[in-house]
């Protein structure tokens, strides 16, 4: 099970960094950071919905997108995707921002990039065929994909730079007529926030408590509470606990252990007490969970 939010992707080309996802809520081709798993990045990414309904949610703010919308996600904004219809499907492309700058130190790079990366008054962008040459971006993204795919292609490192940049064109004349002033009160949830949850990953089977949350973090507990609130809106405590839980599903999914050897390792100390859990959140006990996904997999 990933512990670490901070994702660091692995490329398949280590001398052409740009990845693309395909996720539903069951799967992501290739394996990585799929449906539900909060993480943030270094890279820059373009989202675009090609089936269904999707709300993502980053840095605390839901963007909801339907079929052929598309999303914007700065660099290390925390985001996931935390809502699917079951038709659900989406593309991601992830890259690096020295791809847009040209050359280091370039005029480009501080004036059209530094300037909006990493700027948590701009987690995100919404991109539909109301805004702003929004058009010309979805259908840009949507010649992206088959490009990627294309490995036959003499040229295909370029056309997909060249796309990527384009993009990036268009997203900046959307970005200048609007006003992003950073928040510092909204940097310093992020940041704690990010230090906080990966504190709960890294400490999940272990008997934590809010204040030990919190000082993770060197904060009050009411600044833990808030932090939460603002971002995720959950509680600490929940969030534990749904991250508990989604440990278990992989567990129960792919290892051999007995349930009460999985609520152990899950920092449960009463088996009953997670059984109880397990079921209020899935419907289903964890031994029913096990079966069912046992007897999917023979199909």
């Amino acid at each position: 099970m990933e512990q670490n939010l901070h994702e660091t992707n692995k490329y398949e080309d280590t001398l052409f960094p740009i990845g693309m996802y395909q996720i539903t809520k069951d799967n992501c081709i290739p394996k990585g950071r799929g449906y539900r798993n909060l993480h943030w990045h270094e890279e820059l990414q373009y989202v675009l919905v090609l089936s269904g309904n999707v709300i993502f949610q980053v840095n605390g703010c839901d963007y909801p997108l339907e079929h052929g919308e598309a999303l914007f996600i700065n660099k290390g904004a925390l985001h996931m995707s935390s809502e699917m219809t079951k038709d659900a499907k989406y593309v991601s492309f992830n890259f690096s921002e020295q791809l847009l700058c040209f050359f280091p130190d370039s005029r480009m790079e501080y004036k059209f990039v530094k300037r909006y990366i990493r700027n948590e008054a701009l987690p995100a962008f919404k991109i539909t065929t109301s805004v702003h040459n929004g058009m010309e971006i979805i259908n840009y993204l949507q010649k992206l994909k088959p490009i990627y795919e294309d490995n036959t292609s003499p040229l295909r490192e370029y056309d997909i730079s060249l796309l990527i940049t384009v993009i990036w064109r268009h997203l900046l004349l959307c970005f200048e007529k609007q006003d992003y002033i950073q928040n510092k009160k909204q940097i310093a949830w992020v940041e704690r926030t990010q230090v906080m949850l990966t504190f709960i990953r890294q400490n999940y089977t272990k008997q934590i408590s809010l204040t030990d949350i919190a000082k993770s973090a060197m904060v009050s507990n009411a600044e833990c509470n808030r932090c939460f609130r603002n971002m995720l809106h959950i509680t600490p405590y929940e969030y534990l606990i749904q991250y508990r839980l989604k440990v278990a599903l992989e567990l129960l999914s792919f290892s051999e252990w007995n349930i009460t050897e999985i609520s152990q390792k899950i920092g449960y100390n009463n088996v009953t007490h997670f059984i109880q859990t397990f079921r209020r959140k899935y419907g289903i006990s964890p031994k029913q969970y096990r079966i069912t996904k046992h007897n999917e997999e023979q199909y």
